[in-house]
């Protein structure tokens, strides 16, 4: 099948997108939501990680503001394994009044919903398809359509996500990784980057990136972020961020090999002349850099030639 195909060849950001590319051609949705979640005591989902497909970031924020559960969303909690479908403009108003405007705000009158046989491992997967008034609803046939179809999904979805992690696997537990769309929203999270940043940021929740990370991603110059308790580096692909974290280290001493590089690099050499003096590859310097600038809270060579300079008739914190 293509969607499986799609697990073996996109990259984490660009699977949901091509497999939901996909996945309409079967069930005709307008637009819709892949979710990663975790339960809460209400019955509800607290969302860690969300794909929005053809719809508004301004649509998951108004989500937070609903008062009440979703009613379709509740019933699958029940039901895990079964697409359960309804007609949003026949919800009882009195019940469901604030539902039924959100629905009528975003153009939405049929939903469809899975969620996945529970995994304590992997928390809640789920996937919500939205048709607009124009669609005809779903139905039985629409939910056993949906019954044959969506799983797969979460199949390839499973396999796309073990491939693309298997070498931070075999690394150990040293970083995480999380990745978020233009606006901030998380696409992907490691359960681990959730701890790191709730330690830096103890009343932040997803799946909306921390507003000053978001803000240091876009401004920095350097790819590199340290705050109080973990260090940042991002990358770009395509519209998605990838932003790697990790314990921000706390001492500022440096190995030998630490050490040479950053005086090196103080003075403007570049990778490639570093390697070529210390005699390694200029991956491990790029490595060796990044770690002094973490260990001395430093953005970059500039803010690293300062800090030396200050540093030199100091305590030498180079030592190892």
């Amino acid at each position: 099948m293509h969607l499986y195909g799609a697990a073996r060849e996109c990259r984490l950001d660009e699977f949901h997108e091509h497999a939901l590319d996909l996945t309409r051609r079967i069930l005709h949705f307008d637009s819709a939501a892949v979710i990663k979640a975790a339960p809460k005591a209400s019955g509800d989902v607290a969302i860690l990680s969300m794909h929005n497909y053809r719809q508004p970031i301004e649509k998951l924020h108004d989500r937070t503001q609903l008062t009440g559960p979703d009613p379709t969303l509740s019933k699958a909690l029940r039901q895990p394994g079964r697409c359960l479908s309804d007609e949003l403009h026949l919800l009882d108003r009195k019940k469901h009044g604030d539902i039924i405007r959100y629905a009528r705000k975003y153009d939405v009158a049929y939903s469809l919903v899975l969620v996945a046989p529970a995994d304590e491992a992997r928390g809640i997967d789920l996937i919500s398809l939205w048709r607009a008034p124009r669609s005809r609803h779903y139905g039985q046939a629409g939910d056993r359509l949906g019954d044959l179809v969506l799983p797969h999904l979460f199949m390839a979805r499973q396999i796309n996500e073990q491939m693309r992690l298997a070498d931070a696997a075999a690394a150990g537990r040293t970083s995480a990784l999380l990745i978020t769309d233009v606006n901030g929203c998380l696409r992907f999270v490691d359960p681990h980057a959730i701890t790191w940043l709730q330690k830096e940021w103890p009343q932040w929740s997803p799946p909306m990136l921390p507003p000053a990370l978001l803000e240091s991603a876009i401004r920095s110059g350097t790819g590199r972020w340290t705050g109080r308790t973990v260090c940042a580096q991002f990358t770009v692909h395509g519209s998605a961020l990838y932003i790697r974290l990790r314990d921000k280290p706390t001492g500022t001493h440096l190995t030998p090999a630490e050490r040479a590089v950053a005086r090196m690099a103080a003075r403007g050499a570049s990778y490639k002349a570093i390697a070529a003096e210390l005699g390694v590859s200029p991956a491990t310097v790029r490595n060796h850099l990044h770690q002094v600038y973490a260990k001395l809270a430093v953005p970059g060579k500039a803010a690293l030639a300062h800090r030396l300079g200050r540093l030199l008739d100091a305590d030498d914190p180079f030592q190892a």
